[in-house]
C-alpha cells in the first residue's frame, strides 16, 4: 500500500464520526433522563441533566461542524482526504493510517470497500 504524510491530530472523519458517536449515545439518554426528571417533578434534577444534555450537544457541534472541517481543509492543504465522497482529486487516506485507499482522480469507493480497505490498512499499521 502507497503511504503519505498525515497532518497532526485525529483525522477530519475520526472527529466527525466521534460527534455522530457521542451525540447518539450520550446526548439521546440525558434528555430522556431530564425530561422524565421534569416529569416526575424533580425539577432541579431535571433542569441540571437538561443543562448537560445542552453542553453535550455543543461539545459535538464543536467536534462535528468547526474541528472537522479544520482538520478538512488541513489535510486538504496537505494533499489527501480522508472523507470517502469528496475531495475526488485528492488521494483518499485511511483515518488514523498513512495508506492511502484511493487513488486521486479514481471514483470514490463503495463503503463497504472503504470499510474493508480501512480495517486492512489499520491491521497493516500496527
Amino acid at each position: 500500500m502507497t503511504t503519505i504524510e498525515r497532518v497532526s491530530g485525529p483525522s477530519a472523519l475520526g472527529l466527525f464520526r466521534a460527534s455522530r458517536i457521542v451525540f447518539a449515545a450520550v446526548l439521546t439518554p440525558l434528555v430522556v433522563a431530564g425530561l422524565t426528571l421534569l416529569a416526575l417533578g424533580l425539577k432541579p434534577w431535571g433542569v441540571t441533566v437538561t443543562v448537560i444534555a445542552c453542553a453535550v450537544a455543543g461539545v459535538c457541534l464543536l467536534l462535528g461542524f468547526v474541528f472537522s472541517p479544520i482538520q478538512e481543509h488541513r489535510e486538504f492543504v496537505s494533499g489527501y482526504t480522508t472523507f470517502g465522497a469528496v475531495h475526488r482529486e485528492l488521494p483518499q487516506v485511511a483515518p488514523g493510517t498513512t495508506f492511502v485507499i484511493r487513488a486521486a482522480g479514481d471514483d470514490y469507493l463503495p463503503w463497504a470497500e472503504q470499510v474493508r480497505l480501512s480495517a486492512q490498512a489499520g491491521e497493516s499499521s500496527r
